[in-house]
């Protein structure tokens, strides 16, 4: 039986998918123990005392700074008469 179509190989196509999948599956690892570092981290630190105290601080210290930038800002605002 003769046949009068040609079919196109697709391994290299599929060769070249692979390979993104490979690295995609590699950095969603990396991505997943990463956070799960991370989250056990924080765990351990709200854990502990001194380091809620440390986060507190921190806390506190950014509130700080964003409430001085905010009296920063409003202040020409607040001076100026209409």
């Amino acid at each position: 039986m003769l046949h009068r179509y040609v079919v196109q190989c697709v391994l290299p196509i599929n060769l070249f998918n692979e390979k993104i999948f490979i690295f995609i599956w590699f950095w969603f690892a990396m991505l997943c123990i990463l956070t799960v570092t991370s989250a056990l981290k924080w765990v351990w630190n709200l854990a502990f005392w001194p380091a809620q105290v440390k986060i507190a601080y921190f806390v506190t210290q950014i509130y700080l700074i964003f409430k001085k930038k905010d009296k920063i800002i409003n202040l020409p605002t607040a001076s100026v008469k209409n």
